[in-house]
């Protein structure tokens, strides 16, 4: 049906037309418009061409309508290939040719196409109704259901277009052309509001071709190029490539419903179908876009038509991207009010944003909550992104290098107060609100030290309120040192590994952890609250064993190994608010090697109080015990804190009363170390203002050699804000120090402040009296001690005394000593200074002039007098580390026992890790004892290192007085005689080698303590170096009281020196083997083979047998005496066991050769006239003993305190055993007023060993 208006103009050159309307055969509308205008020439229409050369159309709307049989509206309405048409004549057929030029529509003219619409092939069923009725529902894609099916209809509206060239038909071209001006239409798919299009258009049948030079859209501009297809039951087909030199997102914000409206930038937009030609991708590249402060750059591609939104090719770089952009998108806040850039880059497959593929992003984040919080995150998975609030993680591996947690706490409130930063990987899955966590390696680092690191996963959950954990992980290891610098209440340190599973949220987390590390075995079950809101606690119980108490709590203190068990209920932010009960059980444990039997602690914390209820430890010393109260962070008011400690033997606390010059422990006898203890102390106030009390009381107190009756001391020290203040005083009565009497010692301290102390001590007593005061002071970073007075009366004619006040400063630069000078009497000087920089040059020296020896055997307490004048000088240069030392000194006309010279001259030097020793004993101005040694050793000013270099030495003397040796041992007295010597060293220091040769000729000397006296002694010793070997060539002696002889041959080879050859033989007739009053007096000599020793040191074999030809044995008679007559030493004779051991007849070889050694019937027999004598008897014995090998328990027991009870080595000891006869005497019975003689007929005493 068509309606043609009103028509004016001529058919010469141009009609008008008021209006057209075109309807198909099923009236429905397929052109109309307002006023056409045209303008030709006729003589066109006679040559059968339509030609217009201008032509304007008002109000234009066209309807195209493909049918389901894929006819268009517009060919049945023309009837377009249904009637067979006539070949054209060599003129041609009218309508071949129709050209316009100068093509105006104006009047917002519109197009509408509508053609047939299906679902996906590959959608069946209920899948292929649910796509229906999505893109039903959607309605920017326009598909309605009509009688004919489902269709799609694109529209084109407000159009205006010029076109200076329209071409509908030429006979030498195929399609339609179009070059275009100007165009402006609003198209709804994709819905572009386009303006100020110039270029041409091609259309051939279904298809069209477009060549955009220029097209605006509202805020946008750029040129474009493409192609559109159409029909043959199928989508449209695009093929567009749309390049914006300046883009609005405002123009393109369809693509997705929550991209900015604000922000611009450039892209390159194609639009084409995928294989799937329902899916239409909008692929951006090139893309610089700039919005809510964030810059976008690089390319992705959006794909539309599929049951979700599907993004693709993901290269992104954020440089950056403020999370307003991400909130955008998100349409709305997100849960937790994240604030801050992302700057990294995304590189992601991608996919329906349900299923988006993420290949790799590593992204920066910084935080504009926290200045200067900066983390990093990377990640790798598939994630639905559907609704960017409500993200999911499907096996999304994500990692992180630092991950700031003050963002997570500025984030989420409630979060725990950690410190520091995180770092690590972990696998996760569902929900971000409820996210699931695996195959987790999260390490916990807060400055330096080791980091927390915790394997393993769970489950955290973002509640209304708080964030709920299930998490179980496997710390290794979990470091309480940085977890303090978050928690310092804490009070733990170092590192544990093991199990740990928490539960809840952080006012109430269910903790289970079993940890192991340094420290030991720790457990723990109950609660913990970590939120600071209320303050932090924790209720549960736990036990520890093997723990290191000093080691957990990070501080210098004994090592401990501790079992037990405890509990706390407590809660509070901080010592000032910490309020609940604690308890400790302590099991069998031991502190520095005291062994501890039992402890109980029972307290509780009260708002800056600490209430002990009760508490007590029983160990091996003695028992501790502690109660009352304590402030920690407030006063305790009038309650105080009593503290008790009983030591029953100082015994017990042998590992720190006796210390080697290595700082090992080493006891030789049970009395070394005795005596009881005492301290009784009060502590009040708090710890910032503190008052401390205490007295200490002991009685017979015997350490090192030194004995003391009574020992008193007290302690008063005071703390305020601070400061403080006391003093510490220390009084020994009837003490014997290093062999030297004293009567009395004081000492004392008296605190002024922190920083400011005076001391004192004397001591008298034994022909000794000293006295010493001084100061130490602190200021500025240098601590400075000065000497006021050093003065030291030895005897009745010898005062040293300090010149003048010394100086000892400590400071960051060094140490500095001025001159500490001594003087006695005459001419004895004793000069000291030292400057000693950490760094660069030191300088020290240490000299003495005229001190005369005799003052250094009094204080040293030597047996025999000593005489002669030192003088010496130690030079130190250098540096710390590689110091330079040089030594020389020389004594003039020493004498000692036996032993005189003219003089001893020494040097020594030390320089590049070797120190030499030169020394030489002069007697008519020639040496007749020369000693040279070099040594391979690393010095530093405070250290020494024996070095893997050569060892060199020598002794050489050609004869020197016997006497030397008691220069060497204490034990030895009256020695004489003559010894020549050449002794050489070599090898290294680890395992030196001697080789040599020693004599003696006319010697003779006494061994009091042993009751030994030789004479006539002759006899040679060699060494050789190079088999490791000793050889003692007929060695002799005499007994001076009854000229009994003895002789000693054989050899020693000690290359392994742990286990020596032994092949030693003794020969005796009548010698005087022991002459000891109290003890015996015993005449002895050995069988025709002699007493032989052979074979190593842990297998050797004594054989031969011993006749006792004469000799008494004496009882002692400590009976008889009353007791305010005995000595405080004879007293204590009386009750000691160890006396069994002083009274032993045998001598004692060392223990460990005793453990091993075979004993082949190796007898003791009794001559004639051996006698058991005692002031109340006098009984001849007789018989024979056996020597057998015995453990010594007492030793055994002396060796396991020496060790501070950490087990025990079996000592062993020779032993008599058998029966003597008790052949005839006498016993008299003494009982003072009555007395009686008895006559001893026969008898036996039994030897047990």
């Amino acid at each position: 049906r068509v309606h043609i208006g009103r028509i004016g103009g001529n058919l010469v050159t141009g009609l008008s037309i008021d209006s057209l309307e075109l309807r198909d055969d099923e009236d429905s509308l397929v052109v109309a418009t307002g006023r056409i205008a045209l303008a030709f020439d006729a003589r066109d229409f006679a040559s059968r061409r339509l030609y217009f050369s201008r032509v304007e159309v008002a109000h234009a709307q066209v309807v195209l309508r493909q049918h389901q049989d894929w006819q268009w509206n517009f060919k049945r309405l023309f009837r377009v290939g249904r009637e067979p048409q006539a070949p054209p004549g060599p003129e041609g057929g009218f309508g071949d040719f129709i050209v316009a030029d100068s093509v105006r529509l104006t009047g917002n003219a519109s197009l509408r196409v509508t053609i047939p619409w299906h679902p996906d092939d590959s959608l069946h069923g209920a899948r292929r109704d649910s796509a229906i009725r999505a893109n039903l529902a959607y309605h920017g894609h326009e598909v309605r259901r009509t009688r004919e099916g489902l269709t799609q209809t694109y529209r084109w509206t407000n159009g205006y277009v010029v076109a200076r060239h329209a071409r509908i038909a030429h006979p030498d071209s195929a399609g339609q052309s179009f070059v275009i001006d100007t165009m402006h239409t609003d198209e709804t798919v994709p819905p572009f509001r386009w303006r100020n299009v110039a270029g041409r258009v091609r259309v051939l049948g279904d298809s069209a071709w477009l060549d955009a030079s220029h097209w605006d859209l509202p805020a946008s501009t750029g040129h474009a190029a493409g192609k559109v297809v159409w029909g043959s039951d199928l989508p449209v087909r695009y093929a567009l490539r749309i390049t914006g030199d300046s883009v609005s997102l405002r123009d393109v914000a369809w693509v997705y419903p929550t991209l900015p409206r604000t922000g611009s930038g450039r892209m390159v937009l194609t639009i084409a179908n995928e294989r799937k030609l329902e899916l239409l991708d909008y692929a951006i590249t090139e893309m610089d876009l700039r919005t809510t402060g964030s810059r976008l750059r690089g390319r992705m591609t959006f794909e539309t038509g599929g049951r979700v939104l599907a993004v693709h090719d993901v290269k992104l770089l954020a440089d950056p991207v403020d999370f307003d952009l991400l909130r955008t998108l998100n349409g709305g806040p997100f849960p937790a009010d994240w604030r801050g850039t992302l700057t990294g880059t995304v590189n992601a497959r991608g996919g329906p944003v349900t299923n988006f593929i993420v290949d790799a992003a590593d992204l920066t984040f910084r935080d504009f909550h926290v200045p200067g919080a900066t983390s990093t995150v990377h990640g790798a998975g598939e994630l639905d992104i559907l609704y960017p609030a409500l993200t999911a993680f499907h096996r999304f591996h994500a990692r992180t290098d630092r991950l700031d947690l003050r963002t997570l706490q500025a984030v989420y409130p409630d979060f725990p107060a950690l410190r520091g930063f995180v770092s690590g990987s972990a696998v996760l899955d569902s929900s971000w609100l409820d996210v699931r966590v695996s195959d987790a390696s999260i390490a916990h680092t807060d400055g330096p030290g080791a980091s927390s690191t915790f394997t393993g996963g769970g489950r955290v959950t973002y509640g209304d309120q708080f964030i709920a954990y299930d998490l179980a992980v496997l710390a290794a290891p979990v470091s309480f040192t940085t977890l303090a610098r978050s928690y310092p209440n804490i009070g733990l340190r170092g590192t544990m590994s093991g199990t740990i599973h928490v539960k809840g949220t952080a006012p109430s987390l269910a903790v289970e952890a079993d940890l192991t590390g340094t420290a030991g075995h720790l457990t723990y079950s109950g609660t913990a609250d970590a939120d600071e809101t209320g303050g932090l606690g924790g209720r549960g119980s736990g036990r520890f064993d093997h723990l290191d108490a000093a080691v957990l709590l990070g501080v210098t203190g004994p090592p401990s190994t501790l079992a037990g068990g405890y509990d706390v209920d407590v809660v509070g932010d901080s010592i000032a608010t910490l309020v609940g009960p604690f308890g400790i059980r302590l099991e069998r444990s031991e502190v520095d090697g005291l062994h501890v039997a039992a402890g109980v602690l029972h307290g509780r914390f009260d708002t800056g109080l600490l209430r002990l209820d009760s508490a007590r430890v029983d160990g091996a010393p003695g028992a501790l015990r502690a109660s009352g109260a304590l402030g920690l962070t407030r006063s305790a008011g009038r309650d105080s804190l009593s503290v008790a400690v009983d030591i029953d033997s100082l015994g017990g606390l042998r590992r720190y009363l006796k210390r080697d010059a290595a700082g090992g422990a080493v006891v030789n006898a049970l009395d070394s170390i005795g005596g009881s203890m005492q301290f009784r102390g009060v502590v009040r106030g708090s710890l910032d203002s503190m008052d401390v009390r205490g007295t200490l009381l002991g009685h017979d107190v015997a350490l090192r050699g030194s004995r003391a009756r009574t020992i008193r001391g007290s302690l008063a020290m005071r703390t305020r804000a601070g400061l403080s203040a006391g003093a510490v005083t220390l009084r020994a009565d009837s003490v014997i120090a290093a062999g030297v009497r004293l009567s009395l010692v004081n000492a004392g301290a008296a605190l002024l402040d922190r920083d400011h102390a005076r001391f004192s001590a004397s001591a008298t007593g034994s022909g000794l009296a000293s006295r010493l005061t001084g100061e130490w002071l602190r200021a500025g970073g240098s601590a400075t001690t000065r000497i006021d007075t050093l003065d030291l009366a030895l005897g009745d004619t010898s005062r040293w005394a300090l010149a003048a006040p010394a100086r000892l400063t400590t400071n960051e630069s060094g140490t500095r000593l001025d001159s500490l000078v001594l003087r006695d009497g005459g001419n004895g000087r004793v000069t000291a200074t030292a400057d000693l920089p950490l760094v660069g040059a030191v300088r020290a020296r240490l000299a003495a002039s005229d001190v005369a020896l005799g003052d250094l055997g009094r204080v040293a307490a030597l047996s025999a007098p000593i005489g002669g004048r030192l003088s010496t000088e130690l030079l130190v240069s250098g540096t710390r580390a590689r110091p330079v030392l040089a030594l020389d000194g020389t004594a003039v006309a020493p004498r000692y026992a036996g032993l005189n010279a003219e003089a001893v001259r020494v040097t020594a030097r030390y320089a590049d890790e070797r120190a030499t020793l030169d020394a030489g004993l002069l007697r008519g101005g020639r040496s007749i004892l020369d000693a040279t040694v070099s040594y391979p050793v690393a010095l530093t000013l405070f250290s020494a290192r024996v070095t893997e270099d050569s060892l060199r030495g020598r002794v050489h003397a050609d004869s020197v007085d016997l006497a030397l040796v008691e220069t060497l041992s204490s034990k030895v007295r009256n020695a004489t005689g003559r010894l020549a010597l050449d002794l050489a060293l070599s090898g290294r220091a680890a395992r030196p080698h001697f080789g040599g040769s020693a004599s003696i000729s006319g010697g003779a000397l006494d061994v009091p303590g042993a009751g030994i006296s030789i004479g006539a002694l002759d006899g040679a010793l060699r060494v050789d170096a190079a088999s490791d070997s000793l050889s003692i060539d007929g060695m002799r002696w005499t007994s001076p009281a009854n000229d009994g002889t003895a002789s000693l041959q054989g050899s020693l080879v000690f290359r392994d020196i742990d286990n020596p050859r032994l092949a030693l033989r003794l020969d005796a007739r009548g010698l005087r083997a022991i002459d000891k009053r109290g003890l015996a007096r015993l005449d002895v000599s050995t069988g025709i083979g002699g007493l032989t020793l052979a074979g190593n040191a842990k297998s050797a074999t004594l054989t031969g047998a011993v006749n006792v030809d004469r000799g008494t044995i004496f009882i002692p008679e400590l009976v008889r005496k009353r007791v305010e007559e005995l000595s405080l030493d004879e007293f204590a004779q009386l009750f000691d066991t160890t006396d069994v051991r002083n009274r032993s007849l045998m001598p004692q070889p060392p223990s460990a050769l005793v453990e091993h050694l075979r004993l082949e019937g190796v007898s003791v027999r009794l001559g004639e006239e051996v006698w058991l004598k005692s002031r109340e008897a006098n009984i001849k014995l007789g018989g024979t003993l056996n020597l057998t090998r015995a453990l010594d328990t007492r030793q055994t027991i002396r060796s396991s305190l020496a060790r501070g009870g950490r087990g025990e080595q079996d000592a062993y000891k020779l032993a008599l055993a058998g029966t003597l006869s008790a052949d005839r005497g006498t016993y008299t019975l003494d009982l003072t007023a009555v007395q009686r003689e008895f006559q001893v007929e026969s008898g036996r005493i039994t030897f047990f060993g």
